[in-house]
């Protein structure tokens, strides 16, 4: 996805190995049935490796351009004209130097091409075709080795918002093949399900996959639906998390947790086994309303949802007014005024003002607090905080010497 090969680099490149990028090619060569790649290639692959020019050069895989230009050589089963620069160059050096066709439309093999304003850009390989959905191999610089994803390249971004896509560069002319799955055996997390393996690209699909997996399925359909979980309600709360608990469901064999800011849109946030009955959800806002969802899983059945509303806590106000109410020669009263929010108060002391000690954590309804014990001739410094649930204000503090 970065810029990566230097002019010098690339007239180094071109000078030593200029054949791999002049070889005879016709656009119009026959169609033929094309075989997506849907593994990695291996190190011993000489498309992709020994004799990759970009491999050559020093500039190998993990590498998009490097993968590309491999897997090119692969389809064509020669050397690709294909540009030997970085990947935000290689859709205008195909389209200045009139190598292969080029358009906007997705076709088996092709060379899709992205830009961005930065100066950099990213090159991948057309797998499938369904619909506006296209299927993607690549490998990214400093990254993954090799990956396929499905998107729409016109407008998705999932490269991220600065990269634009240019268009496709067709060094081919091939036809989607028709899958023909062979029964390989069941898959290891749910023996029940079967396996499958297309026998002409390799491509593995299960039952799992199939909206009619349920009823297709004998132990599928045998299995009971949980019934609503009871006991579901929340047991501790910060500005950020929020701790859940419940009673143990029969027939579970999973729970699932849910969030929701309106009850309408959810976002699955959790699953634990079934010997768990509690959670803890983080990464919540603080002073938000939540709608937690719970639900009992059967395998592939789910149970009636149990919901709890809460509200994360609020960061209190820090107490005002904080003084010294009263003093002897051994002890010292302080008061404040009563801090909206808070469910308690702690106060702490020190003659350093850096090693403090807690003296007393008190309820909401204080507003004073008396620390005994104290030496004549001392500077004590005092400290309260208020407290919402486990959240502690910003500090007020009071210096006297006794």
């Amino acid at each position: 996805m970065k810029k990566i090969l230097s002019i010098i680099i690339a007239l180094f490149c071109l000078f030593t190995a200029a054949e791999l990028f002049f070889p005879t090619y016709s656009a119009s060569a026959a169609t033929e049935i094309y075989i997506p790649r849907w593994k990695a290639p291996s190190k011993n692959n000489k498309y992709y490796y020994k004799n990759n020019f970009f491999e050559q050069c020093g500039y190998g895989m993990p590498n998009c351009t490097a993968y590309a230009w491999g897997r090119a050589y692969e389809i064509l089963g020669k050397k690709p004209d294909l540009c030997p620069n970085g990947a935000e160059k290689w859709y205008d050096y195909n389209k200045k130097n009139k190598i292969y066709p080029y358009g906007k439309t997705p076709k088996l093999g092709a060379v899709a091409c992205w830009k961005t304003n930065e100066g950099w850009g990213h090159v991948a390989v057309v797998e499938e075709i369904n619909g506006k959905n296209v299927t993607f191999s690549e490998s990214r610089y400093g990254g993954e080795n090799f990956l396929t994803l499905t998107f729409d390249p016109t407008t998705d971004k999932v490269y991220g918002s600065s990269y634009v896509f240019q268009g496709y560069i067709y060094i081919g002319n091939f036809k989607q093949h028709t899958h023909d799955y062979v029964l390989t055996g069941q898959t290891a997390n749910h023996p029940h399900y079967n396996k499958y393996k297309c026998t002409v690209c390799g491509l593995q699909y299960t039952d799992k996959q199939s909206s009619n997996y349920v009823k297709d399925c004998a132990k599928c359909a045998s299995l009971v639906r949980p019934k609503k979980t009871a006991g579901f309600i929340t047991t501790a709360q910060t500005m950020t998390t929020v701790k859940v608990s419940w009673k143990k469901n029969p027939n579970a064999t999973a729970y699932r947790l849910w969030t929701s800011l309106d009850g309408k849109k959810w976002k699955q946030v959790g699953e634990v086994n079934a010997k768990t009955t509690s959670a803890t959800l983080k990464g919540l806002k603080g002073n938000t309303k939540y709608i937690i969802r719970l639900a009992a899983m059967n395998d592939t059945l789910r149970g009636a949802y149990s919901d709890v509303t809460v509200t994360t806590a609020k960061k209190p106000d820090k107490p005002t007014n904080f003084k010294v109410k009263s003093k002897t020669s051994t002890a010292v009263t302080v008061s404040w005024t009563k801090s909206p929010d808070a469910t308690g108060y702690q106060v702490w002391y020190s003659t350093d003002g850096k090693k403090w000690t807690s003296f007393q954590k008190l309820e909401a309804k204080y507003t004073s607090a008396t620390l005994k014990g104290l030496k004549r001739g001392k500077t004590y410094k005092i400290r309260i905080a208020a407290m919402n649930g486990s959240v502690k204000s910003a500090y007020s503090d009071v210096s006297v010497k006794i």
